[in-house]
């Protein structure tokens, strides 16, 4: 369906308003159904999460996992082998407790580290600063490797499935490498 021009400004304005009101609510929803990254890109601005600011990893560094995990890191290694990825890669972090005290700020600007997957951390950490989150600040903040959340029934949640899915998109994204 095409709009015309003045339909085309109605429909600016009342989007105008509705941000005005609504938009913390509604990039709230969208980041925990995992979808802002991809809706920012849509509209052109996905460069707001990811600023290219000269800094770039290496492609065969380490993978962070960090979250609370039912599924055992010895479960999720075999996953990343099949795909050709070395268990020296892997940096797990897979408890509430741990993910809390863990330091992403150590990872930024860390050459060493090629991508980030999150499952369920909690809102406040070491390295959340003002944000209201640690997944929101290293989102939102420069210097560090790209990241994926693993979510599963719309929910934060590290599953062999979506571990592999995300290791798999970034290969074929050319984020990491195997190795």
């Amino acid at each position: 369906m095409l709009l015309d021009t003045t339909e085309l400004l109605t429909l600016e304005e009342a989007l105008r308003q509705r941000f005005d009101n609504d938009l913390t609510r509604i990039l709230c929803d969208l980041n925990r159904a995992g979808e802002l990254e991809e809706a920012l890109e849509k509209w052109g601005l996905g460069n707001l999460l990811h600023s290219d600011d000269g800094f770039k990893v290496d492609k065969m560094g380490k993978i962070l996992i960090v979250g609370d995990s039912q599924v055992k890191k010895e479960l999720l290694i075999p996953v990343a082998k099949d795909l050709g990825i070395d268990k020296s890669r892997l940096e797990f972090v897979l408890s509430y407790a741990e993910a809390k005290k863990y330091n992403m700020s150590r990872i930024q600007y860390n050459r060493d580290y090629c991508l980030i997957l999150f499952g369920p951390v909690p809102h406040s950490g070491v390295s959340k600063g003002d944000f209201s989150s640690e997944i929101t600040a290293v989102m939102s903040t420069p210097g560090y490797p790209p990241m994926k959340k693993l979510v599963a029934n719309e929910q934060l949640k590290i599953t062999k499935n979506n571990f592999k899915q995300a290791l798999e998109d970034a290969l074929s994204a050319g984020i990491i490498r195997k190795g």
